[in-house]
């Protein structure tokens, strides 16, 4: 506190004491040594308003007059004195720190999030999946129907027979390859000789030998519809595993692109915020630092 008129003191710096006068300069240099003044002070100090050991600014004083006169007589005169105080700044407390995380954090992610937004918004991810389709039919189709003719081949029919049911069930009965040209021997033969035992017998034109071949060519009917039957499952079996692997192969170019377009947004994630740990992250040595 400043000491008030009248007061007394063995400091140097209180000698003279005018509570109105402005300080001299060795007074407000004892007082800086003191710690009262700032250092880097050019401000005017009044003795009645500065306690040389204060480490805390209180106060600085201006005076000034004006005077003036008007028309007739008259005077009048004035005095002011302005105080400019300089708030002390209060030590940071633990609840300021945490908010201060709080707050930097959340401002982070804001940025980070319109950056991902923004990001997919001008570069969205595109996808040719009729594009992809022909690329993986073009890849599997040979297997499977390379598959389903050897199939074929082994009962003795061509690819080209079993779009139609009654060219396949023709076909069936007239190849001389395959399981389907065999059956076909076997039922030829057996029907030869029935009728040279029946003809053997003097019965060749009997109503007994035509109802036994008949039932002979029924059961040869059923035998190539049932083999007809196998034939248009089996290729429906192969047309779907087909249709999953073509399926499987789009879903997997889809899923390589994907990647590639996620691996690019983290890229430029990564530049946009790098991280103290790895600054370099977002970037290729080889592709980017070439010397």
């Amino acid at each position: 506190m400043a000491l008030k008129p009248g007061s007394s003191t063995k400091d140097p710096t209180y000698a003279n004491f005018n509570p109105g006068r402005p300080l001299t300069t060795k007074e407000i240099q004892t007082r800086q040594s003191l710690g009262g003044i700032p250092q880097s002070s050019t401000s005017n100090y009044y003795a009645a308003n500065y306690s040389p050991k204060s480490t805390q600014l209180k106060t600085t004083s201006s005076s000034g007059s004006k005077s003036g006169s008007g028309g007739g007589s008259g005077s009048g005169g004035g005095t002011g004195t302005g105080n400019v105080t300089t708030p002390v700044q209060k030590p940071a407390t633990a609840e300021d720190y945490v908010n201060s995380l709080i707050s930097s954090t959340k401002d982070y992610w804001n940025r980070a999030t319109s950056f991902m937004s923004d990001y997919e918004k001008n570069n969205p991810f595109a996808f040719d999946e009729q594009l992809a389709k022909t690329a993986a039919k073009a890849e599997y189709e040979p297997y499977y129907s390379e598959l389903l003719e050897d199939y074929l081949g082994n009962i003795g029919i061509k690819k080209d027979t079993i779009q139609d049911e009654d060219k396949l069930l023709s076909a069936l009965q007239t190849t001389p390859l395959g399981t389907a040209g065999k059956a076909t021997r076997e039922y030829d033969r057996a029907y030869a000789q029935a009728e040279e035992g029946y003809a053997g017998s003097g019965m060749f034109f009997s109503g007994i030998k035509q109802r036994k071949l008949g039932q002979g060519e029924v059961e040869r009917g059923f035998d190539v519809k049932a083999t007809a039957t196998g034939v248009q499952q089996k290729n429906r079996d192969i047309t779907r595993q087909l249709d999953t692997a073509v399926a499987g192969g789009v879903q997997t170019r889809k899923s390589e692109d994907l990647k590639k377009y996620e691996s690019n947004k983290t890229q430029a994630y990564q530049r946009q915020f790098p991280t103290a740990s790895n600054p370099l992250a977002g970037y290729s040595v080889l592709q980017d630092f070439r010397l």
